[in-house]
């Protein structure tokens, strides 16, 4: 792969504009992006939690706006004329069993996929690249998932992400809009959620609290943050034919227990586990990993940190803030 300093410096005197930019994924694109001198724009909701961009609030062009109004996303393409589009801006994972909140998310995202899919034919920027999601693969497709297999999507999360694709190939194929579509396995990383499997151990083993933890053998992929960064980035100054779909994870399955026993290797202590049931998963499967031979070989792409690697740099962010705090 080219070195990825070379490739951020692509993005130079260009202008990212960032939807979900204050969540996981947006905002570890954004401090990416400034860390190489690259205008960064984002889009925020009036509710949205800055505090993972604390550091370099001041060095973003933030738009509060609501992305189903079409004006709204109209006017904001005119104001920022951005280069590129990085749609990160994700559903919520939750409730989603309720038929009303899986009603709302599907109109939700649909009004938003077609504005930005109307802003960028009008606008005819770079490209854009769409954070999708392995949900769309289902629980019944076999691993490793390829991005030729059928998609059998069987959750509600994976009914809305594969809605949200549908409407991508289907701008990037009627109106050859430039979008690409980014498959996105298990991140992880500084910054992700408190509430995830990696962030919630790690806390537990500092703290001598006590996890529930599930013995079934279900497995994940897992890609570290800054991997998913470089990938994503790269599909943005791809000339990849449009609505290209690629996976991006790290080719390798890791269960929790396994995730768990690293983590208490790196940090040189045993947490307290409980053993527990949980509900089912949308992603729970015995095998569940991407396959990258596509990627690695459109994109000349792969993953540069390993597992033990990519956990290190997760503790050693958390005990910095927990020092700070």
């Amino acid at each position: 792969m080219p070195p990825t300093t070379n490739m951020f410096s692509a993005f130079k005197k260009k202008n990212v504009l960032i939807t979900g930019i204050s969540g996981f994924i947006g905002s570890s694109i954004a401090k990416r992006l400034l860390d190489h001198g690259v205008q960064v724009s984002g889009t925020i909701r009036a509710s949205s939690q800055l505090d993972k961009l604390k550091e370099v609030e001041n060095e973003i062009d933030f738009h509060v706006l609501d992305l189903e109004n079409e004006k709204e996303v109209e006017n904001l393409f005119q104001k920022v004329a951005p280069d590129y589009i990085i749609h990160a801006a994700q559903p919520s994972a939750y409730d989603l069993d309720r038929s009303s909140a899986l009603q709302h998310q599907l109109n939700t995202t649909s009004k938003i996929a077609i504005n930005l899919l109307e802003s960028v034919r009008k606008h005819s920027p770079k490209r854009m690249v769409h954070c999708c999601g392995s949900a769309i693969y289902g629980r019944k497709n076999t691993s490793p998932f390829s991005e030729n297999q059928e998609l059998k999507a069987d959750s509600a999360r994976g009914l809305v992400k594969l809605q949200e694709r549908n409407l991508m190939r289907y701008y990037a194929h009627k109106y050859d809009v430039p979008v690409t579509l980014a498959r996105i396995f298990r991140a992880y990383g500084p910054w992700d959620s408190h509430k995830k499997l990696i962030i919630k151990s790690i806390k537990a083993i500092k703290n001598d609290a006590s996890i529930p933890l599930s013995s079934a053998p279900f497995m994940r992929d897992f890609i570290f943050i800054d991997d998913l960064v470089e990938g994503i980035m790269r599909m943005c100054l791809s000339d990849l034919p449009n609505g290209t779909e690629l996976n991006l994870g790290s080719g390798h399955q890791y269960s929790a227990k396994e995730i768990v026993e690293e983590i208490e290797k790196l940090m040189g202590k045993k947490m307290n586990t409980s053993e527990a049931s949980f509900p089912a998963n949308f992603l729970d499967k015995l095998a569940y990993q991407a396959d990258l031979n596509h990627i690695a070989k459109v994109l000349n792409w792969k993953p540069r940190t390993s597992v033990t690697d990519g956990l290190r740099k997760t503790i050693d962010w958390y005990s910095q803030i927990q020092d700070n705090a």
